[in-house]
C-alpha cells in the first residue's frame, strides 16, 4: 500500500514538473521573442550560451520561437566569432521539419554565404535531408555558394546544376579595321539542370578585361545574346576573349567551357 502511495506522488510530481517545464519552455521562448525586437544580438547571445551549456534544454524553446525570428538568430549566432558549428549544432538537433522551413526562409533572404557556413558543418545525413525536401530552383540558388567539400558530400541526385556555355561569336565587320567600331555578337547558353542566377561576362583584349555584362539569371535550355563594341587601335593581331562567370562564383556541371578566345587580325 505503501509502495503504491509513494507511486502516485512520483507519478504526479513528474506531472507537475512537466507542467512547469512546459510554461517555463512557452515564458522564455515569449522573453526570446521580445529581446529579439529589442536587441536582437542579445537574443543571439542567449541562445548561443545556452546551446552550449545544454543543447538539450534550449531545443524545446526553439520549437516555440517562430521560424522567422529563429532564423535570424541562426544568421547572427553563426556571424559571430568562430561559431558557425555552434548554429549547425542547433540545426542538428531541432526537427527537421523546423531546420528546413528556416534553410526557405535564409534562402529568401538571401543570406546565402552564412547559410553556406552552417551547412558546412552539418552531418552529411543532415545536410541531405534539408536538401532532399528543397525545391530545385531553391537547390540551385543554394548550391553556387557550397564549398567544393560540402557538395562532395550531396547525393548526385540532390545536384541539379547550371551549366553555362559559348555558342558562337560573331563580330561586324567580320575584317576590323583600326578606329572603326566593330561589334561583337556572342551567344550564350544554359545546357544544365537548373537555373543560373546573377553571373558576370568578360570581354578582354589581350587578355585585359575592356567590358563587362551582368546577367540577372538564365533558364535551363534559355539563350541570351550580348553584345560587345570595341575600337581596334592600331594594326595588329588581338586576342578576343569572352569569359562566363570570371569570379567562378557559380558551381557548374562544367567550368571548362566558360572561356572562349579567337585571334583576330587588324588592318589598316
Amino acid at each position: 500500500m505503501r509502495r503504491k502511495n509513494e507511486d502516485k506522488r512520483t507519478k504526479l510530481l513528474c506531472a507537475s514538473n512537466n507542467v512547469k517545464l512546459c510554461w517555463l519552455t512557452i515564458f522564455t521562448s515569449l522573453l526570446i521573442e521580445t529581446i529579439v525586437k529589442v536587441n536582437p544580438f542579445i537574443a543571439a547571445r542567449i541562445i548561443e550560451k545556452a546551446a552550449t551549456l545544454k543543447c538539450n534544454l534550449i531545443l524545446p524553446i526553439l520549437e516555440k520561437i517562430s521560424i522567422e525570428t529563429l532564423a535570424h538568430l541562426l544568421i547572427l549566432i553563426k556571424r559571430a566569432p568562430s561559431t558557425p558549428k555552434k548554429a549547425a549544432r542547433l540545426f542538428e538537433k531541432m526537427s527537421l521539419d523546423k531546420a528546413v522551413k528556416i534553410v526557405k526562409i535564409i534562402i529568401e533572404l538571401e543570406a546565402f554565404e552564412d547559410l553556406s557556413e552552417i551547412l558546412h558543418s552539418l552531418s552529411s545525413n543532415r545536410l541531405n535531408e534539408i536538401l532532399e525536401r528543397l525545391t530545385d530552383t531553391e537547390r540551385a540558388q543554394l548550391l553556387q555558394y557550397l564549398k567544393p567539400d560540402t557538395i562532395a558530400r550531396i547525393r548526385p541526385q540532390l545536384l541539379c546544376l547550371p551549366d553555362l556555355i559559348i555558342e558562337s561569336i560573331r563580330l561586324s565587320p567580320s575584317k576590323p579595321k583600326v578606329n572603326e567600331e566593330c561589334i561583337i555578337s556572342v551567344s550564350i547558353a544554359n545546357i544544365g539542370q537548373a537555373k543560373a542566377w546573377s553571373f558576370d561576362v568578360d570581354f578582354r583584349i589581350n587578355s585585359k578585361t575592356v567590358q563587362t555584362k551582368k546577367i540577372k539569371e538564365l533558364k535551363v535550355n534559355e539563350k541570351i545574346n550580348l553584345k560587345f563594341i570595341w575600337k581596334p587601335w592600331k594594326q595588329a593581331t588581338y586576342k578576343l576573349t569572352i569569359v562566363i562567370d570570371p569570379e567562378r562564383r557559380i558551381y557548374e556541371l562544367d567550368k571548362e567551357n566558360n572561356v572562349f578566345y579567337v585571334n583576330i587580325i587588324v588592318d589598316e
